[in-house]
């Protein structure tokens, strides 16, 4: 069924115009203006005047935007064109509570702009995801073109919503940006991330997916942004967000030991930004290293100069190879130790020794064994590789492939030995099991098991013996 208003009447008839959506001739116009599709500018408008339904209603209070449209619809007018929507949540939201309030949206825009939406074909979802501690539901919204053939239903907003995600800066309210010749009635307030706190996640993306996208996000700030954040908060946030708050010079090691290869290839094939703000990657490049050692300071001095041991951690040469392969399922064949070995990559984490000191190990699963031949999960140390290269071989992963989540504060905790290879959250995986949901009462805080994704609890007792009158779950993560 599509959405439709029943004030629009013949009696109306007069009032439709400032009701409408923008028409096809200023599409195609901003369109060669920018140098960008015509597809491009119609989902983008439509980005503004969904958020500005969102932002009037009860989500308003519980969605924070972040990421690439935080900066588009928040900060910067002219940066890159995101294709989703990307919310953080400090509580709790049901798929169907969302879907309800995402319907409501969608008729609030349909009577300003009259776009047609089929909220029959609405999902809202629990998300697949790699990282098994987040809750993210994933919602398409479906609505008919309205500047290619009419009637067709050929597009579809993407929304992201991870709950609990914890925000070093309380949110801040900015401007609604909506460049259209409707910005007038497309106007109002938006929750965003802090802008520090953004560019702060950018620079830790790039350490573990390395995606052009963040890269560009990053570098339009430092060519074109208006905005002047606290460059010294900028950079006390991405300690903080990582395992690098010890030794910084680490981090910046590693930022300018990013595959700038595979980034500049990207550069030009998946970053849509408006032409006029498009730079060559060469002078991207040379402008991002140039303000890492500004942001960086003292602490991107020489190596020599520096007192972080360079063996705590993996280095560009062997981290980029283990997180491609991570990326990739495949495996890795490595010189250890003086021995060949074929091995399955699964988790790089920052352990801290009981007896002092610290490290980063990458957890593999060696097929092949060492100096005595046992196969089976092993913790390797940087200092003890002398090669690493990747393989076309694919596997089946027998854990949680973590590697996307290499230099994240949440890898970082204590060990008893050096040699202990601890569990790290990594279950073994059986066909007949599936995945189990871990939920914790929102009263008592104790923790249940579910086979099926339901935050409904049953009668239990608390803590000090007394039955407990919670009866809803918060998502802790997913075992398998």
């Amino acid at each position: 069924m599509t959405v439709s208003s029943p004030s629009c009447s013949e009696n109306q008839s007069d009032t439709k115009p400032e009701r409408d959506v923008i028409g096809r001739d200023e599409i195609q116009h901003v369109a060669g203006e920018l140098e960008v599709l015509p597809t491009d500018i119609e989902r983008d408008y439509l980005f503004g005047w969904f958020l500005s339904g969102i932002f009037q209603g009860p989500l308003a209070k519980s969605l924070v935007l972040k990421g690439g449209n935080a900066l588009r619809k928040g900060y910067f007018p002219n940066t890159r064109y995101s294709s989703d929507l990307d919310f953080a949540s400090q509580g709790t939201l049901s798929a169907d509570s969302l879907r309800t309030e995402l319907v409501r949206a969608s008729r609030l825009v349909h009577e300003q702009t009259s776009v047609d939406f089929d909220v029959d074909r609405m999902k809202v979802e629990p998300k697949q995801r790699v990282d098994k501690d987040l809750q993210v539901l994933e919602a398409r919204i479906y609505f008919r073109d309205f500047y290619g053939k009419a009637g067709r239903m050929v597009i579809s907003l993407r929304m992201d919503i991870t709950q609990f995600e914890r925000l070093l800066f309380a949110p801040v309210d900015r401007p609604l940006i909506h460049p259209y010749s409707d910005a007038d009635r497309c106007a109002g307030s938006i929750r965003c991330v802090r802008l520090e706190e953004i560019l702060a996640s950018k620079l830790k993306c790039l350490l573990q997916r390395r995606h052009v996208a963040d890269l560009y996000d990053y570098i339009h700030w430092l060519l074109f942004g208006e905005e002047r954040p606290d460059v010294a908060t900028v950079l006390s946030a991405f300690l903080h967000k990582t395992i690098y708050g010890r030794d910084p010079g680490a981090a910046f090691e590693l930022l300018v030991g990013l595959p700038f290869q595979f980034l500049r290839e990207a550069w030009g094939k998946y970053v849509v930004a408006p032409a006029k703000f498009m730079v060559s990657f060469e002078e991207a490049l040379a402008k991002f290293v140039e303000h890492l050692r500004q942001l960086f300071g003292a602490h991107a001095q020489g190596q020599s100069q520096r007192r972080w041991r360079p063996t705590i951690f993996f280095p560009s040469r062997l981290r980029n190879v283990i997180l491609e392969a991570g990326s990739r399922q495949t495996l890795l064949r490595i010189r250890y130790a003086g021995y060949d070995r074929l091995v399955e990559p699964y988790s790089l984490r920052y352990k801290t020794l009981k007896a002092g000191g610290a490290y980063e190990y990458f957890y593999a699963y060696d097929r092949t064994g060492g100096r005595s031949g046992d196969v089976g999960i092993k913790s390797l140390v940087p200092e003890r590789f002398e090669s690493a290269e990747l393989t076309e071989t694919t596997f089946e992963p027998r854990y949680e492939i973590e590697v996307r989540k290499a230099g994240d504060v949440s890898q970082a905790s204590d060990f008893t030995t050096r040699r202990h290879v601890p569990g790290f959250g990594l279950t073994r995986r059986t066909a007949s099991s599936g995945p189990l949901y871990v939920f914790r009462c929102t009263v008592c805080r104790r923790v249940f098991g579910h086979r099926t994704f339901e935050s409904s609890l049953r009668a239990h007792k608390n803590g000090r013996g007394s039955a407990c009158y919670g009866s809803f779950g918060a998502y802790v993560r997913t075992r398998w």
